[in-house]
């Protein structure tokens, strides 16, 4: 017996959603002297509106009772292979340089079919405050632009063996400062930024966890240059641009990697000192009736090279 609810809404001028249910009840699969089930529920739901002040909201569900039942009753080859559940309900608002997100997070992914074999990670909530490349400096002798990256988070992470608080804290800032100086086609871009991440929690070294607080602070250096570029315009119409780039960058102060609870991209950050070489292709072309100038192609080839093999300590033997 299965079952399915679709449901489709627009209640405001600004607002709509999509809803779909589907559900399984089997007779099961014989398996030693009694049946093993394979049914099960799914979720998706997908919508957005307009708010007050400014702000927007969106939600994205998607949940999954079990990897078995979408293995076993899935329809398409996209949802068979794909072991995640992800969802996440925010709103935000930007203005002048600025983006204002919170955000409720559910990620779960599927080790296996067994029952209860997923890391789930919760975010309830997350609030965030950043800022793309702001001028402080708009009337000084070389330009000065601050990039921002902060957010507030309270954090839950669950699997076999391990589990977090229920809600354990991170809180992270990070600025950055860079200018840009220019000489006879010579680009030169250096960045400074500084890590700053309170963690509520901590690993110990057999693998659970502490409730004893970490603070990371790390600095950032990064360098750019940009070599003048090399074009050839072919019959008026094409244009071919070789662009070389060298950068290097460094990072310092991670204290022990693995006392770091991990559950997203923040929290991989890890010493190192790097240098990437690259050369970037371009080819421009320009329709005939209208002068227009499109970007046609564009290849990249790099080769980066890692002066610290075990990233600080972060990459250890087994």
């Amino acid at each position: 017996f299965s079952h399915q609810i679709t449901a489709r809404g627009r209640p405001s001028q600004s607002s709509h959603f999509d809803a779909f249910w589907f559900a399984m009840k089997d007779r099961g699969i014989p398996e030693g002297e009694g049946r093993r089930k394979q049914g099960g529920r799914m979720l998706s739901v997908n919508g957005r509106t307009e708010l007050p002040w400014g702000f927007h909201g969106v939600v994205n569900i998607n949940y999954l009772s079990s990897l078995e039942f979408r293995l076993a009753f899935t329809e398409t080859l996209n949802e068979a292979i794909s072991s995640e559940a992800h969802s996440v309900g925010y709103v935000t608002k930007s203005f002048s340089s600025f983006v204002i997100n919170a955000a409720l997070v559910r990620h779960e992914n599927f080790q296996t079919t067994e029952k209860d074999d997923t890391i789930l990670i919760r975010k309830l909530p997350s609030v965030e405050f950043n800022s793309r490349e702001h001028d402080l400096a708009r009337r000084g002798p070389l330009p000065l632009y601050l990039t921002l990256d902060s957010a507030f988070e309270l954090l839950g992470r669950r699997q076999q063996g391990f589990r977090t608080r229920q809600l354990a804290e991170r809180l992270d800032f990070f600025p950055r400062l860079s200018t840009k100086l220019f000489w006879k086609g010579f680009h030169l871009t250096p960045t400074f930024g500084l890590h700053q991440t309170y963690y509520g929690e901590t690993m110990r070294p057999e693998g659970t966890v502490s409730g004893e607080g970490l603070r990371r602070s790390a600095r950032e250096f990064s360098l750019e240059l940009a070599p003048p570029a090399l074009a050839r315009v072919f019959n008026n119409r094409f244009k071919h641009v070789i662009e070389p780039r060298l950068s290097y960058r460094h990072v310092a102060g991670v204290p022990d990697f693995r006392r770091i609870l991990r559950f997203d991209e923040r929290d991989l950050l890890n010493n190192t000192s790097e240098a990437e070489l690259s050369l970037i292709q371009r080819l421009y072309g320009k329709r005939r009736d209208t002068g227009e100038v499109r970007e046609l192609l564009s290849f990249e080839l790099w080769q980066r090279r890692y002066f610290d093999p075990t990233f600080g300590g972060a990459v250890v033997d087994g």
